[in-house]
């Protein structure tokens, strides 16, 4: 097949003007987190000094709409544990963005998904990496998968798009399969996994 045609001004300028902002971003709203997993990327677990309060996030979040970004998800560590997290969401849902939601599900009820729903949020993705036994010692928390697949079929009976997300190891990666077959089993209508990276705690964890 033949190469395609090299850009021309008019092509860089309008890509230049289409491209001025992301289209998307991830938000770090918090470093809190209720698990100390090995392979945090920024070794957190508790919130910073220095994180945004409810008016600096209301005010960059003004800014990134005057940027016309279109979606954001909302991370953290743990972001449910933001205390204007709720906020921020129904101001960007007001400005038009599609909002997301990064969750390990230990915090997730029923009350805690219903509120999700009336603040618009439209996605959800959950952290699970294996089975019980390799979800468990992984995230090293007893209990936490069995509170990541409640929060999966939580989410899903609510409507929402649901991704399940492992993180993939020289150990967890042999039960991806596993994980594919109870994301489908469980309504899930995506599968997001992602490689370790050795920052923050990861560091101590990387094994080369």
């Amino acid at each position: 097949f033949a190469p395609p045609p090299p850009f021309t001004n008019q092509d860089e300028g309008v890509l230049g003007r289409a491209l001025s902002a992301p289209l998307s971003i991830l938000w770090d709203i918090t470093y809190a987190c209720n698990l100390r997993c090995p392979h945090c990327l920024t070794g957190s677990g508790k919130a910073a000094a220095d994180e945004l309060n409810r008016e600096e996030a209301l005010a960059i979040l003004e800014r990134l709409s005057q940027m016309r970004i279109f979606s954001i998800t909302f991370c953290g560590w743990e972001p449910v544990l933001c205390p204007h997290l709720f906020e921020v969401i129904q101001a960007a849902v007001s400005r038009g963005m599609e909002v997301n939601l990064d969750t390990n599900g230990l915090l997730v009820n029923e009350k805690l998904a219903d509120k999700l729903a009336a603040v618009g949020i439209t996605a959800v993705q959950v952290s699970l990496d294996g089975t019980e036994e390799t979800h468990d010692s992984f995230r090293g928390r007893k209990g936490s998968f069995a509170a990541a697949v409640r929060t999966v079929r939580l989410m899903v009976s609510r409507g929402f798009r649901v991704s399940v997300a492992p993180v993939l190891t020289s150990v967890t990666h042999q039960d991806l399969e596993y994980v594919v077959n109870l994301a489908a089993d469980l309504g899930a209508s995506g599968l997001k996994p992602s490689l370790f990276l050795p920052t923050g705690r990861g560091r101590e964890h990387d094994q080369g």
